[in-house]
């Protein structure tokens, strides 16, 4: 077998590990053991699922999840696409079945609910936490999340610009999400942007923390990487 082969092979067996693992968390039971957090299982609400797309060098897509009618007319259940993003992009590579309708009419709530911004791990597909974005819009949240526009590569290129450009990513998102919520907008009285969460995987954690006001330390990074500490033979971190 050749290397390329089998780099091939590995890739595929990741996306596909992927997408039963997603497949496996989106149909569990909605409320699958007696100490489950709260929203850890299905919420009272029905959830509707959009699609729209920031302009930029690329465009940035956005998949939002929000609390929805539960009679919507005509809705169908939404297969969400599984996008490769390992050394090439590919949308066709699989899909998976979620509980959300596409397009539905946005329910009629008391109060707007928080907005969750919602960061993926580098490389990976939105399609990968679509069972966290639905389950938090059952609850009352609307969730917005960007898919980042980066490709895992040799060089890992990517990651370090992510570091960069992530957060603006999310702050667009979030100022496209308060246009929205705005009177007159497809999410008025559904989500309040005056309340935000930022959740995150992986690089979407050091988003979220960014967006808190976390700073990166080159120097530091500089020091520890650059003068490494020995310790009886074994290297340590210090």
């Amino acid at each position: 077998m050749t290397t390329v082969t089998a780099a091939a092979l590995a890739v595929l067996a990741l996306a596909g590990g992927g997408v039963l693992a997603y497949r496996a968390a989106a149909m569990s039971p909605d409320d699958p053991r007696p100490d489950a957090p709260a929203y850890g299982g299905w919420g009272p609400h029905a959830v509707g699922t959009r699609e729209a797309s920031l302009d930029g060098d690329p465009p940035l897509a956005l998949t939002i999840w929000y609390p929805a009618r539960g009679d919507a007319p005509g809705a169908t259940t939404v297969r969400y696409p599984y996008e490769l993003k390992w050394f090439v992009r590919t949308r066709a590579l699989a899909r998976a079945a979620g509980r959300a309708r596409r397009n539905a009419p946005a329910a009629e709530l008391d109060g707007a609910g928080p907005v969750v911004m919602l960061s993926p791990g580098f490389a990976l597909p939105v399609g990968g936490y679509v069972w966290l974005g639905e389950r938090l819009a059952s609850h009352g949240f609307v969730v917005v999340a960007p898919e980042p526009p980066e490709t895992m590569d040799v060089a890992l290129d990517g990651f370090w610009r992510g570091v960069i450009d992530r957060p603006r990513q999310v702050g667009a998102a979030l100022d496209w999400t308060a246009r929205q919520a705005a009177p007159g907008g497809w999410l008025a009285g559904v989500a309040d942007a005056s309340r935000v969460a930022v959740v995150g995987h992986s690089l979407g954690g050091t988003t979220a923390l960014a967006l808190a006001g976390a700073r990166l330390d080159p120097a530091g990074f500089a020091d520890l990487c650059g003068t490494p500490a020995w310790r009886d033979g074994e290297h340590a971190f210090l």
